[in-house]
């Protein structure tokens, strides 16, 4: 086993996005150096450099010892970044701030890229990657293909696939009263009637891009992955075997998706894992996730 590069190989900095600084760590690689940065962008639920249990921490120095330079920041408006963030919304992913760290960390030397991102980091890596040049790899973990705000996932995704018979019988269930008493459930069973109306009453009808976006595929994630895909960058997707997402990707792979993917000139990977990946809700994913990213990256060319 390798040993993990520590706490001495990293640099603390600050890159500017906008009118904003932003704070990342540079672990710097070991010899003999691949030549290669690996930019690794965090999902919503812990926007944070280091990532659910450190997670982002123990993989750039793992890497790092393995001669990859590894790279990890806050995103605007959390951690030790400056500005503000009202909300995680897949429609509008910080790409901004994935390029300026692959800047950063060519200022420093590295001039080819590996972009990995989980989830909302998922899709910011995949936006940012046809603006990076130099980019030779992307892996996506967990990448939502719908475009929905943090809290939205289940409830986008019953109103499409749920009949109002299943809203019902579920509505009636001992279970379901007795939550009635918490206001948090309340909220939670209004908003999924809330986006049932909404879906039978418009997008069902006549379908809008925003409204295919939202409950089928967004042309945010088809347009990047086609770029990324055409131009043959070598293009990875993890999932958890109990991933929701997983479900929603395979949907979209049965159109408009599998025609993207089959027009590849590069390699396209697939890899499911033992149980659920997004979110990262236990140590036993996190590790899965983290041996599928050596395994990839052992592949990736020196030089």
């Amino acid at each position: 086993m390798t040993a993990s590069a520590t706490s001495r190989q990293e640099v603390p900095l600050w890159f500017d996005v906008d009118d904003e600084k932003l704070f990342g760590v540079h672990t710097v690689a070991g010899e003999p150096s691949r030549g290669i940065g690996v930019i690794i962008a965090a999902g919503g639920g812990t926007p944070l450099s280091t990532n659910v249990n450190d997670l982002s921490v123990r993989l750039m120095r793992r890497l790092a010892a393995d001669g990859f330079d590894g790279f990890r920041f806050d995103y605007r408006g959390v951690g030790e970044s400056t500005g503000t963030l009202d909300r995680f919304h897949l429609a509008e992913p910080f790409a901004p701030d994935m390029v300026a760290a692959a800047e950063c960390l060519r200022r420093r030397g590295v001039e080819r890229f590996v972009l990995i991102g989980s989830c909302f980091g998922a899709r910011t890596a995949l936006a940012a990657a046809p603006q990076i040049g130099g980019v030779v790899q992307v892996i996506l973990v967990a990448p939502p293909v719908r475009d929905f705000e943090m809290g939205e996932r289940i409830a986008t995704r019953m109103a499409e696939r749920s009949r109002w018979s299943e809203y019902l019988r579920k509505a009636v269930k001992p279970q379901t009263l007795r939550n009635l008493t918490s206001r948090r459930a309340r909220r939670a069973y209004f908003r999924l009637a809330k986006e049932k109306f909404r879906y039978v009453f418009t997008a069902r009808k006549a379908p809008t891009d925003e409204q295919q976006a939202r409950y089928g595929i967004s042309p945010r994630f088809l347009d990047p992955l086609r770029s990324l895909v055409v131009s043959g960058v070598a293009t990875s997707f993890i999932f958890g075997e109990e991933d929701d997402l997983l479900n929603d990707f395979e949907r979209a792979r049965a159109g408009p998706l599998g025609e993207v993917l089959n027009s590849a000139r590069g390699g396209v990977d697939f890899h499911t894992v033992p149980g659920e990946v997004h979110g990262f809700t236990s140590v036993s994913s996190q590790q899965h996730v983290f041996d599928a990213i050596i395994d990839q990256l052992s592949q990736t060319a020196v030089g």
